[in-house]
């Protein structure tokens, strides 16, 4: 057993000297049980909520916003191995949680006191998929984007985007790939004000060699209005970026 630590910390107003020689303390810190930590969000409360996985299961923590703990619930869909690293906090106040199971993109989503209300599997006909991004919408629904190798191969390399739009209850509304001249690796979405997407991750070059930051804008229903890459081979940038 493996224990994964959340520490927290508050930085002050002190002079920049100072914050830039001295590490801020840590206010407290907390241990919880489990093999992995993944993801943590503050919720609406104040408290956390924590994502991991112990053994087979993956786990859920909430806390208050101290980290005393409140409870821990555990998942396991359908008698297999669940991983669920991805969370965002609903507008109704309970959770959703993002992974991928059985090369499937997977939603489970729960109420506030993180009992199952539902879950889905999106199945895509590749040899390897694995969702990296989940958001809740506007209109209540949910927004997932991953990767998927075409079937000639199975690496991640040169393999493509795949981004999913479903409703409030997680029934699939729309679905659409995202392909290029080289691979295309999905980390994260986000809407825009005016409804539609965008999508951030990496092209690659090469099995071996990420070669530029890479931002796809879609419209409302996935459809692509631009895209640009940013950077070349190992170059890495700190970026800022207008949103057309």
């Amino acid at each position: 057993m493996i224990l994964f630590l959340l520490n927290v910390c508050i930085i002050s107003s002190t002079s920049p000297a100072k914050a830039l020689t001295q590490a801020p303390p840590i206010e407290w810190q907390r241990t919880f049980s489990g093999d992995v930590g993944y993801s943590i969000l503050q919720t609406s409360d104040g408290g956390y909520a924590i994502t991991g996985i112990n053994g087979s299961s993956s786990l859920l923590i909430r806390t208050d916003s101290d980290g005393n703990l409140l409870w821990v619930k555990d998942y396991e869909i359908g008698g297999t191995e669940t991983n669920l690293p991805y969370i965002v906090q609903t507008k109704d106040g309970g959770y959703a949680l993002g992974g991928t199971m059985d090369n499937m993109f997977l939603i489970v989503k729960v109420d506030s006191q993180g009992t199952i209300q539902w879950n889905r599997t999106y199945a895509y006909d590749a040899p390897y998929n694995s969702l990296r991004a989940l958001i809740q919408t506007s209109d209540g629904g949910y927004a997932l984007v991953g990767t998927f190798s075409p079937p000639q191969t199975a690496s991640h390399a040169i393999g493509e985007m795949w981004f999913v739009k479903t409703d409030s209850l997680g029934d699939m509304q729309w679905n659409t790939t995202i392909v290029g001249p080289v691979g295309n690796f999905a980390n994260t979405v986000l809407q825009t004000n005016d409804g539609g997407y965008v999508i951030f991750g990496t092209s690659w070059a090469s099995d071996t060699l990420p070669s530029a930051f890479k931002i796809i804008r879609t419209d409302s229903d996935g459809n692509e209005q631009w895209n640009r890459t940013y950077g070349g081979p190992a170059i890495f940038s700190l970026l800022k970026v207008t949103l057309e």
